[in-house]
């Protein structure tokens, strides 16, 4: 897909970013108890880490109650402190300077958009993702007492999905 958008716009930062992106979503998936088919098309051969309860077939909430209960709370958690460790990247200069340069979708939405809009749309992506885990946090802890389990595989109270 990196290769494909590479391409097709010509950009180093989409296509970079892209497979960077596609990799870490890998990797997410690989920690859970049913993991990924990692070597597709070669092999439908699924790898897990087994690291938290994959438990998706009882309801989306449930999933989300299981995955902020046990270590995907870490994983998203791990995320977010680096993110926020780098707050000097969300500065105005820093978008000005190194991002609308060599990243094409800015310049272009430079055209129709005031640089405030484009500097609350960059900034909007990471403000989505502690607003995605505190709410997730809140539903699950807050509004509905899931306990807390941090061991591997878990939480246990998760009736976890795993494959053969």
């Amino acid at each position: 897909m990196a290769a494909l958008v590479f391409l097709l716009t010509r950009s180093k930062a989409w296509s970079i970013g892209l497979l960077i992106g596609l990799w870490i979503h890998v990797l997410s998936d690989l920690w859970d108890t049913v993991g990924v088919m990692l070597f597709f098309p070669f092999t439908t051969k699924h790898f897990a880490a087994g690291a938290w309860a994959y438990h998706v077939e009882t309801g989306r909430l449930q999933d989300a109650a299981s995955y902020y209960s046990g270590l995907g709370l870490v994983w998203d958690a791990f995320w977010l402190v680096l993110a926020l460790a780098c707050w000097r990247i969300l500065r105005r200069e820093y978008f000005l300077r190194h991002v609308t340069p060599v990243d094409g979708f800015w310049s272009f939405a430079g055209r129709h958009l005031p640089e405030a809009a484009l500097l609350a749309l960059y900034r909007g992506a990471l403000f989505f993702g502690v607003c995605r885990f505190a709410g997730w946090m809140i539903w699950a802890h807050v509004l509905h007492d899931y306990p807390f389990d941090l061991s591997w595989g878990g939480p246990g109270w998760a009736d976890a999905e795993r494959l053969p």
